[in-house]
């Protein structure tokens, strides 16, 4: 009887850790077993799963002062922002729950200008709103969806439709995509930067004064590059008007800046380029600070050839030589 007693005792610490058979008591053994599961991958998985990128942007032009921006999820507060500068956008990123249902407000109590902007999920917009007035709006509502990776851009070869996160894999045909280059190539799906425009445009900005022109100025910054400018650091009377002139090479997007250093009446103009006008803006109107707002955009084209009426190469049509007549 005494045996049998002994090995009754034995069995359930047998049973109850069995690839331990020399544990000392009940104790050890649950800790190991705990431990064991903790470091599964299981549970890291279920986490990465459980959460999805995404980002608000808003567009922030003039008196951002009163303007407050309030990100909700499942009435849960993300986020809460109000400074801003003039004439930025903005962006806040953040990993939200999948399936929370979120909601973007902007406030402000004077009832001022509220911001454009725009909510992205993952890689793909799902929500955007323009701006407003008032003292409170709620701009956009979406559910939050779990990110797919993969190419998203329609126009790759191996574009994914089923994708929603850009995973940097998009492959291409490469070449000029832009129909109005010489070299345009209609077979390619990413341009390269291999457009070739052909020749000069002559460009000269218009500029019409307000009555502080000395802390005024305009630019013509094309791709990025300062083209013209016209304004701070030379002699303008009061309400006045001057025209600057500049050749540039075809081919480049340019945008019309105008700055004014105490934010009070902006300067109006006009662009003519090859001898015709191609944007004009009014003055933009008094601020309360500082500030540069791009007012035109325009693309430069080529009107450049040979001008001799003498060489066999004539352009007629041609605003300026550009050194290829042939006789």
């Amino acid at each position: 009887m005494r045996a049998m007693s002994v090995l009754f005792v034995l069995s359930p610490l047998l049973a109850a850790c069995p690839s331990k058979p020399d544990c000392a008591d009940q104790a050890s053994c649950d800790t190991d077993v705990d431990t064991d599961v903790v470091d599964t991958d299981v549970v890291d998985t279920d986490v990465v799963a459980r959460t999805a990128a995404i980002a608000i942007e808003w567009d922030v032009d003039a008196l951002p002062n009163e303007n407050v921006v309030k990100l909700t999820c499942d009435d849960r507060l993300i986020f809460e922002a109000d400074t801003f500068t003039f004439f930025n956008t903005f962006r806040r990123d953040e990993d939200i729950g999948v399936g929370s249902v979120c909601k973007v407000e902007f406030t402000d109590p004077r009832g001022g200008r509220l911001s454009a902007g725009r909510a992205i999920n993952c890689s793909k917009q799902v929500a955007n709103w323009e701006a407003s007035r008032g003292t409170q709006a709620e701009v956009a509502t979406f559910t939050v969806f779990a990110c797919e990776s993969g190419c998203v851009d329609p126009k790759a070869l191996n574009y994914d439709a089923n994708a929603n996160l850009d995973d940097g894999t998009c492959d291409y045909i490469y070449g000029c995509t832009d129909s109005r280059a010489l070299n345009f190539d209609p077979v390619a799906t990413k341009n390269d930067g291999s457009c070739d425009f052909g020749g000069f445009a002559p460009i000269d900005l218009t500029v019409f004064f307000d009555d502080r022109p000395s802390d005024t100025e305009v630019r013509v910054v094309c791709d990025g590059s300062s083209a013209l400018t016209v304004g701070v650091g030379q002699n303008f009377a009061a309400w006045s008007s001057t025209t600057a002139h500049t050749v540039i090479d075809a081919g480049h997007t340019c945008d019309v800046k105008v700055t004014d250093k105490s934010g009070d009446l902006g300067a109006s103009g006009e662009v003519r380029m090859c001898g015709r006008s191609v944007v004009a803006w009014p003055a933009t109107a008094r601020q309360t600070a500082p500030y540069e707002v791009t007012v035109a955009t325009f693309f430069a084209e080529s009107c450049s050839g040979c001008t001799d009426p003498a060489a066999t190469n004539f352009d007629s049509e041609a605003a300026i030589d550009d050194g290829t007549c042939t006789y």
